[in-house]
């Protein structure tokens, strides 16, 4: 009698759960902020309208004095259109000394009603100004009702709540009709991959609807119609190409010319150079890998005579990670042994698809240098899937074919970012001896070789041509030109060192993440420790277990106890966790906090 009230009020629960849930996700902004007990202060409404023609138009709010945790504004259009604007939240807090930094920066809707929108903000300490300000806009717009820390409404979703429910309901009417009462595996693996790919990326389109404003939008014509120095560094190594030569057609000034030290930040001030940039023996270069000038700058430039805006080439490698990271989890999934429903399966991609910061990196404002990032996952996924799908091949001809894609996108990986691979690259290792192994034992050894040259060519002549590229420009093949670079800090001067293992774990895993206005809610914040003992770059940061469902890679633990479990998966495993660690030591260490 007790156990029928009980299963009476698995409904109730279930709605109970979807509207907590609901204001959990509504009310995110509050239960991460606001309620944080910040000082509120609010300011007068005033109005202003702002033109196109002005490039950037900015609204401040002097000697505060308080820590800021979110500004609100109401905007609409001057005429009856339709547009886009992106806002930066610049800082001058405790963190800084004399200047700004942004905090973070939106893409808002503007049309000709009005809309408030609220950005969320976590700054270092007490601020002493914040500035919106505003660019990327086609058409004038009126601003209103500018508040900082504004007083919060509790909202709901009404539509979200319905969805919600009707997926509860779903679930809680499929079952079958057995004495386990188990929900029933209602998808075949086609349709689990179908459901969790479309997921994905009905996400990706919306964030690339979200970008789709502002000039890193727009076509570059080429010949460049301006000085090549105003041009991201992929469109200037593009330039240099065309021209024959590898390093940037920009002349140095004499004055950086004529320093000591040029990778000193203290020296150059007042000198102007190339921000960013490699500088070595008089020359600029490009240290960002060369994998999206062959792969959407020239194909966009052969078909069209142009090239391509930031944000079309970071959209191409955002859709490509989005098809190869569902394609690779659920390929795992089907090499091993589907014990799980694909309707397991197909969620748990998906989460972890939205776990893999791949959206936060595609809302990233100075996208050319997300681009390397993007481009990295996106290939790395590929490889990822290639590998998994060969090992999984009972045919010899489709399998030696999916080695040598595995291969060759293994080496685009390496020019688009080399450490976004290394992980990767690490584990794969014990994958392929295992294999080999087993070809072995099967007296299959023209077969192994086959396999074994269909993945290490392309892989050999990646990383052979990437050395030559590096020997051509700083006479050394492992010198990326990392060390020669033009910014904060005197990047020559880091190395591997023990004292960067803690700021690594904090930096790459525990740093927490700032809340947003817009889609998808997250994003990077900044915090610098100060106990780095020395000259260290600091930049936005968000860390692996930033995201609960990271949290479960602590449940691995549990596989090392199991009897259950074959060595061989074990030592795959631990080799996955360590490479992780790895590489986010390497990052620290040779390039400091920088996603």
């Amino acid at each position: 009698m007790k156990a029928k009230k009980l299963k009476a009020l698995i409904p109730a629960l279930a709605v109970l759960a979807v509207i907590v849930f609901e204001l959990i996700l509504s009310n995110f902004s509050y239960f991460s902020f606001v309620a944080g007990g910040s000082d509120v202060r609010d300011f007068k409404p005033f109005s202003e309208t702002f033109d196109s023609d002005e490039e950037i138009t900015q609204i401040a709010f002097s000697n505060l004095g308080f820590e800021v945790d979110s500004v609100s504004f109401s905007i609409r259009s001057a005429e009856n259109t339709q547009f886009f604007a992106t806002v930066d939240v610049m800082v001058d807090d405790d963190s800084t000394v004399g200047g700004y930094y942004v905090l973070t920066s939106e893409t808002v809707a503007v049309s000709s009603e009005a809309q408030t929108h609220t950005l969320y903000l976590r700054s270092a300490g007490s601020a002493d100004s914040v500035v919106l300000s505003f660019k990327d806009y086609p058409g004038s717009f009126t601003v209103t009702d500018c508040t900082v820390n504004p007083t919060y409404d509790f909202s709901i979703n009404t539509a979200r709540v319905l969805v919600m429910l009707l997926a509860a309901i779903l679930v809680f009417l499929y079952k079958d009709r057995n004495k386990d009462k188990k929900i029933a595996p209602f998808l075949s693996l086609r349709r689990a991959v179908a459901v969790a790919l479309s997921l994905c990326v009905a996400a990706t389109v919306f964030v690339a609807v979200l970008n789709s404003t502002g000039s890193s939008s727009e076509s570059i014509a080429y010949p460049l119609e301006g000085p090549v120095d105003n041009y991201n560094p992929y469109i200037q190594q593009f330039d240099a190409f065309q021209k024959g030569q590898l390093n940037l057609d920009v002349e140095p000034t004499p004055e950086l010319l004529a320093l000591e030290n040029p990778y000193n930040p203290n020296l150059r001030q007042g000198i102007y150079y190339l921000w960013d940039r490699a500088f070595f023996e008089g020359e600029y270069y490009s240290y960002f890998g060369v994998t999206p000038i062959f792969t959407v700058y020239y194909p966009v430039y052969l078909l069209t005579g142009a090239l391509p805006g930031d944000n079309f080439v970071i959209s191409v490698y955002a859709f490509l990670t989005a098809v190869f990271f569902v394609l690779a989890v659920m390929q795992w999934y089907k090499n091993s042994g589907r014990k799980n429903s694909p309707y397991f399966a197909a969620v748990c991609t998906a989460f972890a698809y939205l776990s893999s910061f791949a959206l936060i990196i595609f809302r990233g404002t100075a996208r050319f240098y997300y681009i390397a990032s993007m481009a990295g996952m996106a290939f790395t996924a590929a490889f990822v899937y290639f590998m998994l799908k060969a090992l999984g091949e009972e045919k010899d001809k489709k399998r030696i074919l999916f080695f040598a894609l595995a291969g060759l996108n293994f080496a685009l990986a390496f020019h688009s970012r080399v450490n976004s691979v290394l992980p990767f690259a690490i584990t794969a290792v014990v994958f392929v001896i295992k294999h080999l192994v087993e070809r072995i034992k099967e007296k299959r050894f023209s077969l192994c070789v086959c396999e074994c040259a269909a993945l290490g060519i392309p892989v050999v002549i990646g990383v052979a041509a990437s050395f030559a590229y590096n020997y051509a420009r700083f006479g050394s093949i492992f010198d990326f030109g990392t060390a020669y670079q033009l910014t904060v800090a005197d990047t020559s001067l880091y190395k591997l060192s023990l004292s960067g293992v803690a700021p690594a774990i904090f930096h790459y895993f525990i740093h927490p993440f700032t809340v947003t206005g817009s889609f998808p809610y997250l994003g990077f914040c900044r915090i610098d420790l100060g106990t780095y003992g020395a000259l260290t770059y600091v930049d936005s940061g968000l860390g692996i277990f930033a995201m609960p469902f990271m949290l479960m890679l602590f449940a691995s633990a549990v596989i090392f106890a199991s009897k259950r479990i074959c060595k061989g998966k074990k030592l795959l495993l631990a080799t996955g966790l360590v490479s992780v660690l790895v590489t986010a030591v390497l990052n620290f260490c040779l390039g400091g906090v920088i996603f």
